[in-house]
C-alpha cells in the first residue's frame, strides 16, 4: 500500500495499541494516540524513538515502531538543446541549475539520466533517444552529468515526439528493472514541438501512452508563452508544465532551480503503509 504524501516527508509510522487492565488488546491504531506515544522530535529518519506515556494509569500501552522510507526516484531527463536555447541566457541558466542540481548532497533516494534533442544522427528516430548519454545514476553525481553538458551546445529543431518516445520507452524498462523505486520522465524544452511531425496534440498523446506504462511525464518551459506546454504535462499525468520566464535573465537560474526541486518534491512523495493485518485498522 502506498500512501501519497505531498511536500512532507515522514520519518515514519507508529503502531500502538492499548489494553485493558485485564491484558486484552485492543485494535491496532496508526498514530500517536492522544496521550499514550509519544515520539520525541530528532528522532532518526530511519527508525524513530517511541516513548510510552502512562499517564492513564488505568490502561497499559504496548507501542512498536514501524519504518517507512520514502520510495526511491529516477528521473530520466530529457532535455532540448535546440538553437533557441541559446537566446536569452537560456542555455546558460538551465544548465548551471541543473549541475548544481546533480551535485545536491539533498538528493539523496534520487537517481537522474541525461539525454538531449534533437541529436544530429536520425533525429526523427526514437531509437536515437532511447539510450541516454548519461545513464540512470544515483545522486549527488559532481562530475559525469556536467562534463556532459559542457560538451554540447544549442542548436537544430525541437522533435519533441520522437525524443519523448524515446524517453518513454527507457523510463518504463527502468521500472521493469527497478520494481521498487519509480521513474519519471522530464521534459525540458523552451518551445513547442515543431519537428518530426511533432504536434503539442501528438505529443500530449505520447505523453498520455506513457502513463498507461506507469511513467508520468514532468513538463519544465523554459521561456514565455508556454502555456500550450499544459497539455503535454496533463496528457503525462502531472496537471501542469512548470514554466520559467525568461524575461528577467538574472532571474532564470534560480527559478529553474525552483522548478527541479519542485519536481524533486512532487515524484518523490509516496509512503509505503505496513498492513496491520487481523482486520486491524
Amino acid at each position: 500500500m502506498l500512501l501519497r504524501a505531498g511536500l512532507v516527508g515522514i520519518a515514519g509510522l507508529m503502531v500502538v495499541a492499548c489494553s485493558s487492565p485485564s491484558g486484552g488488546l485492543g485494535d491496532l491504531t496508526y498514530g500517536s494516540g492522544e496521550g499514550a506515544v509519544k515520539s520525541p522530535s530528532g528522532a532518526s529518519p530511519t527508525g524513530p524513538t517511541i516513548v510510552a506515556d502512562h499517564s492513564d494509569a488505568g490502561a497499559t500501552c504496548v507501542a512498536s515502531a514501524v519504518t517507512s522510507k520514502l520510495t526511491p526516484v529516477r528521473l530520466a531527463f530529457i532535455f532540448d538543446k535546440s538553437g533557441s536555447m541559446g537566446q536569452n541566457g537560456k542555455w546558460q541558466a538551465v544548465t548551471s541549475a541543473l549541475k548544481d542540481f546533480f551535485a545536491d548532497a539533498n538528493d539523496v533516494g534520487v537517481s537522474t539520466s541525461l539525454q538531449y534533442f534533437p541529436l544530429d544522427s536520425d533525429e526523427c528516430n526514437e531509437q536515437t533517444y532511447k539510450t541516454p548519454e548519461v545513464m540512470m545514476r544515483a545522486l549527488p553525481e559532481p562530475g559525469a552529468f556536467a562534463s556532459s553538458m559542457q560538451s554540447h551546445d544549442p542548436n537544430g529543431g525541437t522533435p519533441t515526439l520522437p525524443a519523448l518516445r524515446g524517453a518513454i520507452s527507457y523510463a518504463a524498462a527502468e521500472n521493469a528493472q527497478h520494481p521498487a523505486e519509480k521513474t519519471f520522465v522530464v521534459l525540458v524544452t523552451d518551445g513547442e514541438p515543431n519537428d518530426c511531425n511533432s504536434t503539442v496534440d501528438n505529443v500530449s498523446a505520447e505523453a498520455a501512452s506513457g502513463v498507461a506504462k506507469g511513467v508520468s511525464t514532468y513538463v519544465i518551459g523554459v521561456g514565455d508563452s508556454l502555456a500550450n506546454l499544459d497539455r503535454i504535462a496533463d496528457g503525462g499525468g502531472t496537471k501542469k508544465a512548470i514554466l520559467v520566464s525568461t524575461s528577467n535573465p538574472a532571474q532564470a537560474k534560480d527559478d529553474f532551480a525552483k522548478a527541479l526541486q519542485a519536481v524533486r518534491g512532487q515524484a518523490m512523495c509516496e509512503l509505503g503503509i505496513p498492513d496491520p493485518g487481523n482486520g486491524k485498522t
